[in-house]
């Protein structure tokens, strides 16, 4: 933010001088755009319950190209997303592990309780999604095709719907401010994280728009963040026998940073950890046990 001289003949200055400018950053939807982006998921997780540790460790390693089409009679355009290459790496409680990978997507997972996760993997991987935006660029809706949803289990089904798709991907693009920002603003936003099974986070986190940097050339607008709380719900109907009674959970750390490129209206690359901890209460058959969790998640995301 600018420094103003502090002295008597500076003041008759200051009421002269421009404010710093301000900037409107907004997605834009460009017909015939093709992007292609690399993006790495990193979930370190340990769940105590009763005195028990229950270590999760996920790394999901993406590539997925995004084409935007012409305009269509009404106006409205459609991108497909199709993703080119995955692979999946789970190490479950129990000493039980899972891979996944697009280059032989056939390979039955080891434990056939897992099955269903292949699956959902490769329905990810073989059929490309569909986001419409209106005439005015607006995000309408993103969907699966009826036939491929029908291939996807019955635990992930929720995942998959129009409207569960269509939710996740406006809220990924809404840490955007809706005003002009100059460098040091800063402002807050809702979001839920589905985290599969019925269980969701609601996060607050705090942007701050730093201002343009330039990278390989272009000038890219550079926007910190950083969490602020978190809140954690199961569904009622959620399948898991353990349900989650009451929660008590905090942001232990995170930051992250995004480059995003106006003139193109997209986002060029996005960082961002978060790390967090607190109590549960979890109850089985009835009976309520205690519980902590100890989660770490790392996203990193860039425009290839």
């Amino acid at each position: 933010m600018l420094r103003w001289l502090v002295s008597t003949c500076a003041c008759s200055l200051l009421l002269a001088a421009p404010l710093a400018a301000q900037e409107k950053l907004a997605f834009k939807v460009e017909p015939g755009r093709k992007a292609t982006f690399q993006t790495e998921t990193k979930t370190d997780q340990t769940l105590t319950i009763a005195g028990m540790d229950l270590p999760t460790k996920v790394t999901v390693f993406q590539t997925e190209t995004h084409t935007i089409g012409q305009p269509e009679s009404d106006g409205s355009i459609k991108e497909i997303e199709k993703v080119q290459a995955m692979q999946v790496d789970m190490q479950l409680p129990g000493g039980l592990s899972f891979n996944f990978d697009s280059g032989n997507p056939g390979k039955k997972a080891d434990n056939a309780l897992l099955e269903p996760i292949a699956e959902l993997f490769r329905v990810i991987c073989e059929v490309p999604s569909t986001t419409t935006y209106d005439k005015s660029g607006e995000l309408k809706s993103v969907e699966l095709p009826a036939e491929a949803v029908a291939r996807v289990g019955e635990q992930f089904q929720k995942e998959v719907q129009t409207e569960k798709l269509t939710k996740q991907t406006k809220q990924q693009r809404q840490f955007l401010p809706s005003d002009p920002v100059k460098p040091g603003d800063k402002w807050e936003v809702n979001a839920e994280a589905g985290l599969g099974g019925g269980q969701t986070f609601f996060l607050r986190t705090e942007y701050q728009y730093i201002g343009v940097v330039e990278k390989n050339g272009k000038k890219l607008h550079r926007i910190t963040s950083k969490p602020l709380s978190v809140t954690y719900a199961m569904d009622a109907d959620a399948p898991s026998p353990l349900k989650v009674t009451n929660s008590d959970l905090k942001i232990a750390d995170g930051d992250g940073e995004i480059l995003f490129d106006n003139e193109r209206g997209m986002t060029v690359s996005k960082n961002e950890k978060s790390h967090i901890t607190g109590d549960m209460t979890f109850t089985i058959n009835g009976q309520e046990l205690p519980g902590k969790l100890d989660l770490t998640m790392n996203v990193k995301s860039t425009l290839q």
